[in-house]
């Protein structure tokens, strides 16, 4: 396998990762809160339990951001795991509207949502309202989340994979997990599902390449330096260098090799959503439900 070379994360103490702060606990969202203003107010209370603790194989603690129902009810786990930030910090709507010019904040304006969500995944107080517990999780190397980020591998899916068992086993969850999002949220799901963890009950990408160096960062042997996400990813250790590994690495080997899906290794039920006129995701989300295994 070929060298990976790693960058620092940009500090969380940097203003540009908006980083809300490491608050570990638990907390009571009444009925008809209000995260922000003019967010979608609450249509029930909500248990929010902050940077819980999820441990990993090799000892490393990742944090989690988990919203569930307040009471002794027990419950299917949707988990959303990226580099986005688990309290919509690093990354969310109005930041992105503001940098591509958008006046709807990317078709979804404020009062859709909550705003409890992660950027591009699932809506904590719709799920929540609907009995499921939603887990918004910092991967590896994000936020206070310990170790290196990596893109898309068999660490990413060891990661996911370790967290959906942990999810599983704990009083509040009826044992079924399953996961949802977008973009990275979608690709990831790819990668976790074909480890087969043997909780997890079904995954619902929407738009996620399966395919790093042909479908977005060396599409026909043209790095895409921009795309790279130096910025995305603050925390306190280091992040996969993308920039130096597709200077490194131009043409299709092993390492590319190990950042493909193996969507055969799918078994799973999979409701997968994909377009015709998405630049990045569109050709790995139809050749992921014409591969998968299940």
């Amino acid at each position: 396998m070929e060298k990976i070379f790693y960058v620092k994360t940009t500090p969380l103490e940097d203003p540009r990762s908006f980083y809300q702060g490491f608050q570990p606990g638990k907390t009571v969202l009444p009925k008809g809160y209000v995260h922000v203003e003019g967010a979608k107010p609450l249509d029930c209370e909500i248990l929010l339990e902050r940077d819980v603790e999820i441990p990993m194989r090799d000892g490393v603690i990742l944090r989690a951001d988990i919203y569930r129902p307040n009471d002794d009810e027990k419950v299917p786990a949707i988990l959303c795991s990226s580099i986005f930030g688990k309290n919509g910090s690093y990354i969310n709507y109005d930041l992105i509207a503001r940098r591509c010019g958008s006046q709807n904040r990317l078709g979804i304006p404020l009062g859709t949502t909550s705003e409890l969500n992660m950027f591009e995944a699932a809506d904590p107080a719709f799920w929540v309202a609907n009995h499921y517990a939603l887990v918004n999780l910092d991967i590896r190397g994000v936020g206070m989340s310990q170790g290196r980020a990596h893109y898309f591998d068999t660490q990413d899916a060891q990661d996911n994979y370790d967290t959906i068992e942990w999810l599983a086993v704990q009083d509040w969850c009826n044992g079924k997990v399953t996961m949802q999002g977008n973009s990275w949220l979608g690709i990831t799901q790819w990668y976790t599902a074909a480890a087969r963890p043997p909780h997890l009950a079904c995954i619902a990408p929407w738009e996620g390449h399966g395919n790093m160096y042909r479908d977005e960062y060396m599409r026909g042997g043209i790095p895409k330096f921009e795309g790279s996400r130096d910025y995305f990813c603050p925390g306190h250790t280091y992040q996969e260098d993308l920039k130096e590994m597709m200077r490194q690495n131009p043409c299709m080997n092993a390492y590319w090799e190990s950042h493909n899906a193996p969507f055969e290794q799918i078994k799973c039920p999979v409701y997968a959503v994909g377009s015709y006129t998405n630049w990045c995701h569109s050709n790995g989300t139809f050749e992921a439900f014409a591969r998968c295994g299940s």
